[in-house]
């Protein structure tokens, strides 16, 4: 997916130049959601990837946790 492309290539590493705490990917094709923190010059120090059997939890939201498969919900 083209947007998925820019998004890590370009918008990534503005957000992490800038300080963003922490940034979300979702990548429907592979099913997973990727939450990159950590943020240094144009780069994420740590990416964590959890996939549709995974869970996403994040230290920027503690109270926030969620089953990847109830986030990637299909209709059909």
């Amino acid at each position: 997916d083209t947007s998925l492309i820019h998004d890590r290539e370009r918008k990534l590493p503005l957000y992490a130049e800038v300080g963003i705490p922490e940034a979300w990917l979702v990548d429907l094709n592979a099913g997973e959601i990727e939450v990159y923190s950590e943020p240094g010059p144009r780069v994420y120090g740590r990416v964590a990837r959890s996939g549709r059997e995974g869970r996403v939890v994040t230290a920027t939201l503690p109270d926030l946790a969620f089953d990847v498969s109830e986030a990637l919900l299909s209709e059909g």
